[in-house]
């Protein structure tokens, strides 16, 4: 293991004591980095020109696509446990997958 020794002055581990029982900084071990950048609905619409509505009848079309939470970006904590959402790790005692949803739609007006 890569622990502190005055050789070895790392700060990846603390450094050992004899019996292993409560290194002295364990707690530190726990720490983690969570930072992290999400993007919380992304939509994109699109309006078919007039000139083609009109054609059929209609006076506008609008289609579109939401997504919910489609991107967790710069987390160091889901990019080491790959797919952890970081609002919702260790809430309920368990780590969860991030969850995202896509919804489609049309607005037509006649």
């Amino acid at each position: 293991m890569n622990y502190w020794t005055p050789n070895n002055p790392t700060n990846d581990w603390p450094k050992a004591n004899s019996a292993q029982t409560n290194p002295s900084n364990n707690s530190t071990l726990g720490y983690f980095d969570g930072s992290f950048l999400k993007i919380r609905s992304l939509t994109l619409g699109y309006n078919i020109p007039a000139q083609v509505v009109n054609k059929i009848g209609m006076r506008s079309i609008r289609v579109y696509a939401t997504a919910r939470d489609p991107f967790i970006l710069f987390s160091p904590y889901r990019n080491k446990y790959h797919g952890i959402d970081p609002e919702t790790a260790g809430t309920l005692g368990v780590d969860t997958p991030a969850n995202w949803s896509m919804v489609f739609g049309l607005n037509v007006s006649l």
